[in-house]
């Protein structure tokens, strides 16, 4: 029962478990191709923290419910 959830919720939530991984990738690719190489920049000087703050943009730039906003679409244009 619990693994039909689960299944479920990955299904839902695809696309943003998807904008996450992207999110997590660019953060990572930015700390290694561009990154701060003494240490003084906050965020690119740990891969780990250009990891979180790449996933984290990619969470924040997915939507929020994309089967609800096609029905709400939907009924509001009959």
């Amino acid at each position: 029962m619990k693994a039909n959830n689960l299944k479920k919720w990955i299904f839902t939530n695809k696309f943003r478990i998807i904008m996450i991984l992207l999110g997590a990738i660019s953060g990572f690719s930015y700390w290694y191709f561009i990154g701060c190489t003494t240490g003084s920049c906050p965020i690119t000087s740990s891969p780990y923290i250009s990891i979180i703050w790449g996933a984290t943009i990619g969470y924040l730039l997915s939507p929020t419910n994309i089967y609800h906003n096609k029905k709400y679409h939907s009924e509001d244009n009959n």
